[in-house]
């Protein structure tokens, strides 16, 4: 356990992109309608149901990403990820930077942030299974998880200790933070090549004590192997 999980270096590193994914969820969540009420004119009770619309179109991003991940990327989840954090990053200036007061193209700026903050949320739990293996899977998931809850100190207390002329703020804050992800993402796959081919702890870190309970990499990888039997 100690070697799969608490001691696997990329454990830790898709435990703090889990922190800044959850972050801007609950951002989105705790703080949207007030946001939308007191600096975009919207009713309180319309600002209700536009966030769940946010929820929803988050439900159709997570079966997005994971087709994506399993036809595109061979399984590779970081990069899918990657590519759903650039598109938050677009439906967050959108909402920041859109001068109109139109309920429905709110709506929509709201379900492309739901559509691209759920896939990652949804793909780094997989991802952690994979490094740890069956034997710790359940582990690694709940160490993430419990970075990913941990974010509500920052998006709830943090974020509630500023004024309204926060506002800016909190969206530029958002902003920071995917950015923050877009890049753990973009460097996990690369570094993980690089180190496995040039550090020896690296490769130990990553060894299966049990063949039975290896989880195969990506798809192409998995289906390679059936190949080769």
């Amino acid at each position: 356990m100690r070697r799969h999980v608490f001691g696997n270096p990329w454990i830790w590193v898709l435990c703090i992109a889990n922190f800044f994914v959850y972050t801007v969820r609950y951002s989105v969540l705790d703080w949207g309608p007030t946001l939308l009420n007191e600096a975009k004119g919207v009713k309180v009770s319309t600002a209700g149901w536009m966030m769940a619309a946010f929820e929803g179109s988050g439900l159709l991003g997570m079966l997005v990403a994971g087709w994506v991940t399993d036809r595109v990327f061979g399984g590779r989840g970081a990069r899918t990820c990657l590519v759903w954090m650039l598109g938050c990053i677009g439906a967050t200036v959108l909402l920041w930077r859109y001068p109109g007061r139109s309920v429905a193209v709110y709506t929509g700026i709201l379900c492309l942030a739901g559509f691209f903050i759920y896939g990652p949320q949804a793909l780094v739990g997989i991802h952690a299974a994979n490094l740890a293996t069956k034997r710790a899977a359940a582990t690694a998931i709940g160490f993430t998880g419990l970075f990913g809850y941990a974010s509500t100190v920052l998006s709830g207390v943090g974020l509630g200790m500023l004024t309204v002329e926060g506002q800016n703020l909190v969206l530029a804050g958002a902003l920071i933070t995917i950015a923050l992800n877009s890049a753990f993402f973009a460097l996990l796959d690369p570094l993980q090549d690089y180190l496995r081919k040039h550090s020896a702890l690296a490769r130990k870190l990553e060894s299966r004590e049990d063949p039975l309970a290896q989880l195969p990499w990506s798809t192409e990888e998995r289906g390679t192997r059936r190949k080769s039997e």
